[in-house]
């Protein structure tokens, strides 16, 4: 099966499979957040750099919900594609939001 689709051949699959691409980008804000006071509250930021848990693990959890949508409508290999470009979208994403937490100065 060719990775080449024409835009005659979108279906409501494939808009369903890009709105979950982007929410997983609106999503990656509240994950930041929430793997933030995780490692906070665990008392894992204190062995692990800024990166992992700012920028790393919200990548990750959000380049699920494209990943798993391209896994029920897609072959392998676009699957494969589609986890790898949407990892390095939310980590570019991530590593730009992340910046802004550190704006609020230390101990907030």
């Amino acid at each position: 099966m060719s990775l080449h689709r024409t835009l005659t051949d979108l279906g409501l699959g494939d808009l369903g499979f890009a709105l979950a691409a982007l929410l997983a980008l609106v999503l990656l804000v509240p994950a930041q957040l929430a793997s933030m006071i995780l490692f906070d509250s665990t008392g894992l930021d204190v062995l692990v750099p800024d990166v992992v848990f700012m920028t790393v693990v919200p990548a990750l959890a959000v380049a699920l919900l494209p990943t798993v949508a391209a896994r029920r409508l897609y072959p392998p290999r676009a699957t494969r594609a589609v986890a790898t470009i949407a990892f390095v979208a939310a980590a570019i994403v991530a590593a730009y939001t992340s910046q802004f937490y550190g704006m609020c100065g230390p101990g907030c």
